[in-house]
């Protein structure tokens, strides 16, 4: 994620705090904000977005130095009900999400979500060196659930992912033992 320009090839996102509902994403090996296939929401459960530029880790906390993202997910009442969810991409590429949502008379309020992306990647050809087929994949799979009953809510989550990474170009060293002048001397 690039904040004002700058954006690092390789960084570990951890110059943005990402919140979900006011509660911290960020991993605590890194402070990695994952925010692709290994993050922990799918993009259909979020209602809206908050951002906060600039620096805020006096009020947030570590890896809030160029600005906070808060997401907002989507409530059981807002689904009513059952959502099925499908696409399918190049590369072949493809996801489907199944979610429940309700809000009971009673009081009780509850949301589940599952879903799975699959994408075998593209095939690379690498000059002079050849194809990578199949090394590009992509598969995640994660579950989402929220209860909750008056002000008390629990929230769960699980991510699986397995990601694949293509073979740079091939190098190829070649040794040749040249004499240093002190074996030359006898030394």
């Amino acid at each position: 994620m690039g904040v004002r320009g700058f954006g690092r090839p390789g960084d570990y996102n951890s110059r943005v705090l990402i919140l979900m509902d006011g509660h911290r994403l960020n991993d605590n090996v890194y402070n990695s904000g994952l925010i692709g296939t290994e993050g922990i929401l799918d993009v259909d459960l979020v209602d809206h977005v908050e951002i906060i530029r600039g620096p805020s880790s006096s009020l947030y906390g570590t890896s809030a130095f160029f600005g906070v993202v808060n997401i907002i997910t989507r409530r059981g009442r807002d689904l009513g009900g059952v959502e099925v969810s499908g696409s399918a991409a190049s590369f072949g590429t493809y996801a489907g999400r199944l979610s429940y949502g309700n809000a009971f008379q009673s009081g009780p309020e509850v949301l589940l979500s599952g879903s799975v992306y699959d994408s075998k990647g593209q095939d690379l050809f690498f000059q002079g060196k050849g194809w990578s087929r199949d090394s590009d994949y992509d598969s995640a799979g994660n579950f989402f659930t929220e209860a909750s009953f008056r002000d008390f809510t629990l929230t769960g989550a699980y991510v699986a992912r397995k990601k694949g990474s293509p073979p740079g170009p091939m190098i190829r060293y070649s040794t040749t033992l040249i004499p240093s002048p002190r074996m030359n001397a006898g030394i």
